[in-house]
């Protein structure tokens, strides 16, 4: 499973603390399924509409909140960004660099409860790299995590190779000479989320998680990098 975080927390915690109002939702579904939300502007790295899943489990769109950014790589060549995705995504080119080149809602834990997914022990539809049951629910509801109790959750899908922070479409040629269009839009799809996260989910003790180590974002206005 190639998984490498790549984590924003100015950009973020920018983000959530002045949501923009385009993409207001009206609250979350509070009913301990995962739910999956497309998002106006947000884009795979093919150009095809994504977006964001959550799952309020606590009864209430006030508790506890993690937003976990994914991670999986980078790319900036043709070759490199040649993801060649099979049906759930996942990228087969050997040469790829990058772990995922889509993500929607055929790919996600929609309509699912949390023992049915790899967070609660389950394996994941969207994830078949992770075949060993529970060994993603440990970083999340085993004993030593500190997420072990109730927690609403909202993972935000890393598939556009450039670090959550790119804002552009660019042409690229692959050394057997094919060229093809991809969409940096990791920034814009970052901070189209956080703005729907923001209507979904009022509260203000929100965390943000990234694949090694935790980090709690104080929730103060910061510039967002451009």
């Amino acid at each position: 499973m190639k998984k490498q975080t790549w984590f924003l927390g100015a950009l973020l915690a920018a983000a959530l603390f002045f949501p923009s109002t385009s993409n207001a939702q009206s609250g979350a579904l509070c009913d301990g399924i995962f739910h999956w939300v497309y998002v106006a502007g947000a884009e795979n790295l093919n150009g095809s509409e994504t977006g964001f899943e959550y799952l309020c489990q606590t009864g209430s769109a006030t508790g506890r909140l993690l937003i976990y950014v994914d991670g999986g790589g980078g790319c900036w060549t043709g070759d490199s960004c040649d993801c060649q995705p099979d049906s759930n995504g996942l990228c087969t080119n050997p040469n790829s660099t990058i772990s995922h080149s889509f993500f929607n809602q055929s790919t996600s834990d929609d309509g699912l409860r949390w023992a049915q997914t790899y967070w609660g022990g389950g394996v994941g539809a969207g994830n078949p790299d992770l075949s060993t049951p529970g060994a993603w629910a440990a970083a999340f509801a085993g004993p030593t995590s500190p997420f072990n109790q109730n927690w609403n959750i909202v993972f935000i899908p890393y598939v556009t190779g450039d670090a959550h922070m790119g804002n552009t479409v660019q042409k690229l040629t692959t050394s057997g000479g094919n060229t093809y269009s991809v969409h940096f839009m990791g920034y814009r799809n970052v901070t189209n989320d956080l703005a729907v996260i923001a209507s979904l989910f009022p509260q203000q003790d929100r965390y943000l998680g990234r694949q090694r180590g935790w980090g709690r974002c104080r929730l103060q206005p910061e510039p967002i990098p451009r």
